[in-house]
């Protein structure tokens, strides 16, 4: 079990990243304050998107035991991970954070063990917001998805439909894409109503 307390700065170097539960169960317990945040970033001077590999979970992590609130995660993307929080097999909890400037996702899910559950978080700047695949089931609710490049929430799996509920687009008029407004688009399977 790795925890952090409220305020720590954790920087990365070029091409490393922060790997949970691939050698066996592991836990995050990440709880920082909205005055005293978590900050995961670049240990670079000038921080860009992919400067490092971002949060991987893997299917050994303890789902009901680790927890994100109140973090920021910027700058990660790097290589094959490609975003700042990958949750293979893997199901956090994710709160009241801020996920941004992504060299590719945001959030990246993938298998149907993956079913985190996103709240209260801002995601922006990224290429993707959340990207979900091989029937992975991620929720959203009540969180800010803007300024993403290609998509705000993507889906590639028939088989599920993604709750994304009661989120905000960008735009008064709703999300983009598949959905009729100007806000940050959607795909095909995902429920953004209301």
């Amino acid at each position: 079990t790795l925890t952090l307390q409220p305020g720590c700065l954790v920087k990365f170097y070029p091409g490393r990243g922060l790997y949970f539960g691939y050698y066996g169960e592991a836990t995050l317990i990440a709880e920082g304050t909205s005055s005293n945040p978590i900050t995961f970033t670049s240990h670079a001077t000038t921080p860009a998107p992919g400067d490092w590999e971002g949060i991987v979970f893997f299917n050994s992590t303890d789902d009901a035991s680790t927890v994100m609130k109140y973090c920021t995660v910027e700058y990660g993307g790097y290589t094959s991970y490609d975003s700042n929080i990958n949750c293979n097999q893997a199901s956090p909890t994710i709160q009241h954070c801020i996920i941004r400037n992504s060299d590719g996702h945001g959030i990246y899910t993938t298998g149907s063990g993956a079913l985190p559950l996103i709240s209260c978080s801002t995601i922006t700047n990224n290429v993707n917001g959340v990207y979900a695949t091989s029937n992975s089931n991620p929720t959203l609710t009540d969180c800010r998805i803007t300024g993403n490049t290609t998509y705000g929430v993507y889906n590639n799996s028939s088989a599920v439909t993604l709750d994304a509920e009661n989120n905000w687009w960008g735009n008064t008029d709703g999300p983009g894409g598949v959905a009729s407004g100007s806000g940050d688009a959607v795909s095909n399977y995902v429920d953004y109503t209301p």
